[in-house]
């Protein structure tokens, strides 16, 4: 169900609850996409084998039971000046909103996960400011060092000018 001509993508995958909907089994997971491509998560998700809980499209027309495809954007982040923008909505998949899921066994939650990946990202955010400032100075450094190489005189340049300054001494 993928399209001709697929352009490179990735997707970074968190495993957060295991259990069952409808009497099926499914795995809750945090889908943080590191490109972004029409469908990546839902093509992603298939490709491994485990398409999204309602995705009609790409289960073949054979998951149509739930009231809506089980995709939730959690959290939204827009590199916007001078700040960025991000907003975050609840998990909505959950035993009090709808009762076919049941979870049976959590390794973390949506909201623990998220936090370690805005760590890494920040931590990744930094990482490359360093690594820039670090470019920058050596960058400097080169055209210092390029400007105090170029000041220095060469043999002939020197008996030049001595010849030009014996010059002016003599007149």
């Amino acid at each position: 169900m993928c399209c001709e001509n697929p352009k490179p993508c990735q997707t970074q995958l968190t495993v957060l609850e295991y259990g069952s909907y409808d009497g099926g089994p499914v795995t809750k997971v945090l889908l943080q996409p590191l490109t972004g491509r029409t469908h990546q998560l839902r093509v992603h998700c298939d490709a491994v084998g485990h398409p999204i809980v309602g995705d009609y499209t790409y289960s073949l027309g054979a998951d149509s039971a739930p009231y809506r495809m089980m995709l939730h954007a959690h959290l939204l982040h827009l590199p916007l000046e001078p700040r960025p923008l991000q907003a975050t909505a609840p998990d909505p998949f959950t035993t009090h909103t709808d009762p076919r899921w049941c979870p049976q066994r959590s390794l973390r939650t949506v909201e623990g996960a998220v936090e370690t990946l805005l760590q890494r990202r920040a931590e990744m955010g930094r990482r490359e400011q360093e690594e820039k400032k670090k470019q920058v100075d050596e960058e400097k450094e080169r055209r210092k060092r390029g400007r105090r190489e170029g000041r220095e005189e060469s043999e002939e340049q020197r008996r030049t000018c001595q010849e030009w300054l014996s010059e002016w001494a003599e007149d």
